[in-house]
């Protein structure tokens, strides 16, 4: 069960940390002491947010031809079937579904794809799916096999069409792809469907991973026109198996693949026990003869002939290099593949060449089987190609330079274009930067100008090419007042292929607050690059917050607002979001550091090997106590907290003889309801317990406990939060063994 509501407070050390980039206010919003309802003193909030990842959602309201479903959690979304996708287009606009499904989303639609879906679908949308089928709109389902298979999901939908889905793996001992989970499917009944697909003619074999279907009475017989048919079936040992390792009594020809049934509305529903032989993943969409099966089918559901379906596409993009300095060379290949067996005229490609590179000589290269064909390129002009033989393969290779040095990033851009028609398109993104990298930094990010306000900026230029840069200008941009440098410019005069040249200004810091600077590196034609670096200048010392170690959102800043303002009533917040950087690491910049529950990446409760804090942050956090630097420590109970991974608390805290528990703390006579939520007045009896529990009645605690070692270092231990006598300690759950009982329950 998880706990919510409840105070999660484990330890105190007094120890510090942080980073030294973070987002940073103006230098007056950096200096403002605001003040509180009650008339506290609130000191400012600074970010770090080096390690900040920006979220994006979106939501379709537009109806449209096709649309694609990704609203019901599915793995398998636009971008695993980005080919996929793209067949799609080729019979028509693409609009992609990222919430529940609604009348108006399918209103105007001939096709509706659900590549497997992980959560239920509501009745309203069950309602708006049958009542598109039933107007003449098609559908095509996809499945998976049974350890991310919810078959009761499609079932709701097609079972009363008489397609009914098994919670499966399909297998086969002898004709697979590597194992017996992969097999090839290379049986193809001969019905109304696969005649009208001509599938034989076709598609000879296709690569599958999932579960498989069983044909049942339609509940609905008169709305019936033709089927439920088989499309694609087992041979002789194709066999399903499931979760529990069991096998199915379904075998060979009885195990269906692929299914469909057509309606008296004219509507064809397609059924795969795969998303996966459709998918971009390890390129399986591109095994044996899958592609061209994905065109048929959804030709088959659009009521398209093979034909009109198998068309060239574009199948591939890549280069052999994605990120260009000034005078690289690079190549970029464009793969086209015609799916017929038929030729196809008419062929050209519109392409988009990122404006840092140009194409050498404005000449193309076309590759197919042993032939080599040079053609001209002319940007904004169309790229000729042809006619295609059927089942042909073209590569178009692209020899290309890069003509400017700046960071800046674009799309290599490809269009195929069949008879004026605009089929297919695929994108690669590229990057464009100068000739050296630049790194910058103070020897002392922040300032205590009660001790100094002096620091030096240090820039270092390394140059990344092949050749010597000359005459590399360093330039100070938007300097704020209340800080001076001894020179705004310096150059440097010549730096070799792999060295490093550096400069250094010299600053002095008249006011408090956060200062940001631009410095600008200018080397001509090999590029500008510009780099930021921040200082903060205070009269105290100031307290870090971290939130950088995957913590769960309500032990983050947001989550412990409360928390953060009373800890604003002390210092300057800073709020690490980043890993901990040894800048922050002393005693005379940073009076305490608060940790709370870091996690793992994983975030996992069965993650026993994901690192919490790398070595040198553990080098650093130690160092920084031995110097005199407090710590606040915060943990959790045993499904969420990590004491024992790599980098973890016990890694930390053991050389100061202090253990955690990955336990749970329970009384089942004080409490605030539930047992964990210990409520408890037992304070030790010590100088600093006395002195923290002055006032308090009682604390609501609920987590893991602590207990103390031998230490590594001369250290002296307080007991400050106790248990009653009836609170004990387990390693998991309140049934399992009692690990502490009463007053030998630490839990701070």
């Amino acid at each position: 069960m998880k706990k919510k509501g409840i105070i999660i407070l484990v330890l105190v050390i007094f120890l510090t940390v942080a980073t030294n980039n973070f987002q940073i206010q103006s230098k007056e919003e950096a200096s403002i002491v605001t003040t509180s309802k009650d008339g506290r003193n609130l000191y400012p909030i600074l970010t770090l947010d080096e390690f900040a990842s920006p979220t994006q959602t979106y939501k379709v309201q537009s109806t449209g031809y096709i649309v694609f479903d990704i609203g019901h959690d599915q793995y398998f979304d636009n971008e695993k079937l980005g080919t996929y996708i793209s067949l799609l287009s080729v019979f028509g606009q693409v609009i992609i579904n990222s919430d529940e499904i609604t009348e108006a989303d399918l209103s105007g639609a001939s096709l509706l794809v659900i590549p497997n879906p992980e959560t239920q679908f509501t009745q309203e949308e069950l309602d708006a799916i049958n009542n598109f089928l039933n107007s003449g709109g098609s559908l095509i389902a996809l499945g998976n096999y049974h350890a991310y298979f919810y078959p009761e999901i499609l079932n709701n939908i097609t079972k009363t069409y008489g397609l009914y889905w098994m919670d499966a793996s399909v297998r086969d001992p002898t004709n697979n792809s590597g194992r017996e989970y992969y097999p090839i499917i290379s049986v193809w009944p001969s019905n109304d469907f696969t005649n009208e697909m001509n599938i034989t003619k076709y598609v000879t074999t296709a690569w599958f991973s999932g579960t498989y279907l069983k044909l049942i009475p339609p509940e609905h017989p008169e709305n019936i026109s033709r089927g439920p048919y088989e499309i694609a079936v087992g041979d002789l040992d194709t066999y399903a198996q499931f979760e529990n390792g069991t096998n199915t009594t379904d075998i060979g020809a009885d195990i269906i693949f692929i299914a469909g049934v057509e309606l008296k509305s004219g509507a064809r529903i397609l059924a795969a026990g795969s998303s996966d032989m459709f998918s971009d993943r390890y390129s399986h969409i591109y095994e044996e003869d899958n592609i061209v099966l994905a065109a048929i089918t959804i030709g088959w559901c659009l009521n398209k002939t093979p034909t009109e379906s198998l068309v060239p596409v574009i199948t591939s993009i890549d280069a052999s290099k994605e990120t260009f300095m000034p005078n690289d060379v690079g190549q970029i290949n464009v793969t086209i593949l015609n799916l017929a067996d038929e030729p196809r005229e008419n062929i050209s490609l519109a392409v988009n060449v990122p404006y840092f590179l140009n194409v050498i000589n404005d000449q193309v290269t076309l590759i197919s089987d042993s032939t080599e064909e040079t053609k001209s390129f002319m940007v904004g002009e169309p790229l000729e190609i042809g006619t295609m033989a059927g089942r042909q393969q073209i590569t178009v290779v692209f020899n290309v330079n890069c003509t400017l040095g700046i960071s800046s990033e674009s799309q290599f851009y490809v269009e195929l274009i069949y008879n004026e028609q605009i089929l297919f398109s695929k994108s690669l993104t590229l990057s464009s930067r100068p000739a050296f990298t630049i790194s910058s930094a103070f020897d002392t990010v922040f300032l205590n100008l009660t001790i100094t306000n002096q620091s030096v900026l240090t820039v270092n230029i390394t140059n990344d090419a092949s050749y010597t840069l000359y005459n590399v200008n360093v330039t100070l941009k938007s300097v704020p007042s209340g800080i001076i440098f001894d020179s705004m410019i310096k150059t440097i005069n010549t730096i070799s292929p792999g060295d490093t040249g550096q400069v250094t200004f010299d600053a002095e810091v008249s006011e408090i607050g956060a200062y940001s600077i631009a410095i600008e590196v200018n080397a001509g034609y090999y590029g500008i690059g510009v780099s930021r670096v921040n200082l903060v200048a205070t009269t105290q010392r100031i307290i870090i917050f971290d939130e950088g170690h995957y913590q769960y959102v309500a032990f983050t800043s947001d989550g412990m607002a409360g928390f953060i303002d009373v800890l604003r009533e002390f210092a300057p917040v800073l709020i690490n979001k980043g890993t901990f950087k040894e800048s922050l690491f002393t005693p005379l910049i940073t009076a305490l550091v608060v940790i709370p529950n870091p996690q793992p990446q994983s975030g996992s409760p069965s993650d026993t090997t994901g690192t919490i804090f790398t070595s040198e942050e553990i080098s650093y956090i130690q160092s920084y106590v031995e110097a005199g630097g407090s710590l606040l420590l915060t943990g959790n109970w045993y499904s969420y907290f990590w004491p024992d991974n790599p980098g973890g608390f016990n890694e930390l805290t053991n050389r100061y003889g202090i253990f955690w528990y990955d336990g749970d703390v329970y009384d089942p006579v004080n409490n605030l309801g539930p047992t964990y939520a210990v409520d408890t007045s037992v304070f030790g009896n010590n100088s600093v317990a006395k002195l923290m529990s002055a006032g308090i009645e009682s604390v609501g605690f609920a987590g893991t406990a602590l207990d103390t070692i031998s230490s590594e270092v001369t250290v002296e231990h307080y007991e400050i939060l106790l248990g009653n006598n009836e609170t004990y300690l387990t390693l998991g759950t309140s049934s399992d063994p009692k690990i502490k009982e009463g007053k030998d329950v630490v839990m701070i």
